[in-house]
Formats: structure tokens, C-alpha cells, sequence
């Protein structure tokens, strides 16, 4: 029916957290709080054993940023309520907050009940030449993001209200100390996080 879990956040452990600086503090990615989400759901007893992505989030609602202490760490707080429907209702607090305040919280359908992937033609992936140019021009001017994180190749189109972009899903290890499980649920954290560095270019204000 529900679960409670407390865990440490540290930039020793959570090693992405130094290529997501914001104004000198290390900030918890959204993409990694639905990560957390995602595994708080599907540890409560109606998600079946082994379940793993697809999930399906509702709801999603980002109320205040996560900040970890760059010379400390942050006691972060998952609490996941199964619904009548079996849904999952998540919520993430921390310490900062005694715990009082919600910094994410999400609606997630597990088991049957996500939408199915539909199976997609695999597309060639062409050689962006001049990619570390590009790059270099995004990232650390525009975008504040760190290596991990740093995934949209190229722009093909972009105007005020629409873009198609290209980003990189290969994968990056060492997200986690070495002592700490590498499984991901929502998949890699720098792909999906780059989806939104990649919409900023047309919604700046948002």
C-alpha cells in the first residue's frame, strides 16, 4: 500500500550531480527525480516482479528545486502511495525542508497499465562533423550543463515555437559510486535531460 524511503545524496555517490551546477550548488535533475519516482513506484507490492520501463507519469509537478550542499550531502525522502486504481502516487522531500515540502510529485501507472511502445524503424545516425564546435558553442554559455549531460548534437530546425533536434543516446557511464546499483528504469539520465535543453531554444520564458 505504501511505501517510505529516506537516501543520502552526496556528490561522491551521485556522481552526476558536479555537471549539474547551477550558480555554484549542485541541483537534482528533474530527469533523476523521476528516476527515483519511477523506482519508488514500482517497489510498492501491486507492480509486478521484475516490471521494468515503460512507465507511464502523470501529474508531474516540479514545486522547488533540490539542492545537495557542494561540501555535504542532501537526506532525500521518497513516499509512494498505491491509489484505488493502482496507480502510484509519489511525492520527493528532503532534509532542507524538514521533510514538510514537496519538491517533485507524480502520478505513476505501473504494470499493464502504461501506454505500449510503439516499435519504430531504427533511423541511421549520421557523422555530425564539427559535433565538439557545436557543442562547445551550447554548452557552457548557453547551456550550464557538465559532460554527462551534454547530449544535443545539432539543431535542423528551430523557431519560436518548434524545433527538431538531434541528441546523443549512447549512454554515459559512472552516474553512481561504484558501490551503488547502476540500474535505471527511465533509461539514460543525460538523454532525457537533453530534451529539455533542447526545447529551451524555442521556449526561453518557460
Amino acid at each position: 500500500v505504501e511505501l517510505v524511503a529516506d537516501a543520502d545524496l552526496s556528490t561522491d555517490t551521485d556522481r552526476y550531480l558536479t555537471d549539474h551546477v547551477v550558480d555554484g550548488v549542485p541541483l537534482l535533475p528533474a530527469v533523476v527525480g523521476l528516476e527515483i519516482m519511477a523506482q519508488a513506484a514500482t517497489a510498492v507490492p501491486n507492480a509486478p516482479v521484475g516490471y521494468a520501463a515503460p512507465l507511464r507519469f502523470t501529474d508531474v509537478r516540479l514545486h522547488r528545486p533540490l539542492l545537495v550542499p557542494e561540501d555535504g550531502k542532501q537526506t532525500i525522502r521518497t513516499a509512494a502511495l498505491v491509489r484505488d486504481d493502482g496507480d502510484v502516487d509519489v511525492v520527493l522531500r528532503s532534509a532542507e525542508t524538514a521533510f514538510a515540502a514537496n519538491h517533485f510529485s507524480a502520478r505513476v501507472a505501473v504494470g499493464n497499465s502504461h501506454v505500449p511502445v510503439s516499435a519504430e524503424p531504427a533511423h541511421s545516425v549520421p557523422d555530425f562533423q564539427g559535433r565538439d564546435d557545436l557543442v562547445t558553442d551550447l554548452y557552457g554559455g548557453l547551456f550550464f550543463h557538465g559532460p554527462r549531460f551534454r547530449r544535443v548534437l545539432r539543431y535542423d530546425w528551430l523557431d519560436a515555437r518548434h524545433c527538431t533536434a538531434w541528441i546523443d543516446a549512447s549512454g554515459w557511464d559512472g552516474w553512481f559510486g561504484g558501490f551503488h546499483s547502476t540500474t535505471l528504469l527511465m533509461g539514460d539520465p543525460g538523454a532525457r535531460d537533453a530534451v529539455v535543453h533542447m526545447n529551451q531554444g524555442c521556449l526561453p520564458q518557460r
